[in-house]
């Protein structure tokens, strides 16, 4: 089965599904009742006026409109989230702990990945 086609928003297919590699599925403008965190939210950062970013454990950082009170965009990946924070001269890049030891790196202003840095720890970070 492919990925897209296990990738799911509630219990129907998602038709907004967006490859970004082989690591990554986006979900653009998710209705508010699919949007929701299903499990444990592991992590919460401020983007700016309008937006907020949350992650979690199960698999999925979510891009949040504080306006429209809605999830944007939500970036699946295939291990749990347990942290993340927020860098760069404009505070456009994010770096999250992807499961046990890697780094995941995502480009926040064209919500792309830049990369996965696997085994910088040796354990999860938390």
């Amino acid at each position: 089965m492919r990925r897209e086609d296990s990738a799911r928003s509630g219990d129907k297919l998602d038709h907004n599904l967006k490859s970004i590699s082989e690591n990554v599925l986006v979900m653009e403008k998710e209705h508010k009742n699919s949007s929701v965190h299903k499990n444990l939210v592991t992590g919460i950062w401020n983007l700016n006026d309008q937006e907020f970013l949350t992650c979690g454990i199960e698999h999925a950082l979510k891009i949040w409109d504080k306006t429209m009170q809605s999830c944007d965009y939500t970036i699946e990946t295939h291990q749990p989230l347990y942290t993340m924070a927020v860098t760069g001269e404009r505070g456009d890049i994010m770096v999250a702990a992807l499961g046990v030891g890697d780094l995941i790196v995502f480009g926040l202003t064209n919500k792309n990945q830049l990369d996965i840095v696997e085994q910088a720890h040796h354990a999860a970070v938390v």
